[in-house]
């Protein structure tokens, strides 16, 4: 993954603002499926992100596919020490939420697209080092855009999907209740090139319908 991101300074800083790049290595992500029907799956997706359960909906049916998919998570942080000095916080603790949904296009030749939305929502609780560090409360807010393209191959029982993903994230908010400042970074692209590989569900089903 590669990201571009600008910085603005805070609400009570200078105005100033400054451009990061970053790559990341690549990670791996998981999801299952199981269909509730002719017009619905539950979705689970794994990552870095967490659990995100979600419902698969049909929309159209036919050598054009096309179904919504709305998602939502519960996320849970815990951290040890984050600095040495007396005042510095020596645990953190945060909850937020994750929820948005997705357009998902398909055609039987093996394109596929989509694009999604989501709201991020993150509250962590600083505790200092010594008793008499005062604790504070920090949130953080997010929108992201994302959209992915890629083309779906069908080897025997296995589908290969490699894709091309852009998550766009316009701003991200950050609000100190304790210093009573915030800072707002963005915009945030992130270019997110990958390989998907499923099994379909009926191996024998698919291996027979290889060999025809």
């Amino acid at each position: 993954m590669v990201e571009f991101s600008s910085n603005a300074a805070g609400s009570s800083g200078t105005a100033a603002s400054t451009t990061n790049t970053a790559v990341s290595f690549p990670a791996a992500e998981g999801n299952f499926s199981v269909g509730l029907g002719d017009l619905a799956d539950f979705n689970v997706h794994l990552s870095n992100a967490g659990f995100q359960p979600g419902i698969k909906i049909a929309l159209l049916r036919g050598p054009v596919q096309l179904a919504v998919m709305p998602q939502a998570s519960i996320l849970v942080v815990s951290g040890g020490a984050l600095g040495t000095s007396s005042t510095a916080s020596s645990s953190t603790l945060g909850l937020g939420i994750l929820t948005g949904v997705k357009v998902l296009m398909s055609l039987d030749a093996g394109l596929f697209a989509g694009i999604g939305y989501d709201f991020q929502y993150a509250s962590f609780g600083l505790a200092g080092a010594s008793s008499s560090s005062v604790s504070s409360t920090s949130t953080v807010t997010a929108h992201t855009v994302t959209m992915n393209v890629g083309w779906s191959v069908k080897l025997g029982a296995l589908q290969l999907r490699p894709e091309v993903a852009l998550a766009i994230t316009p701003a991200l908010t950050s609000n100190s209740g304790g210093a009573g400042s915030s800072s707002t970074t963005g915009p945030i692209y992130a270019f997110m090139p990958g390989l998907s590989v499923s099994v379909e569900k009926n191996v024998a089903k698919a291996v027979a319908s290889a060999a025809d």
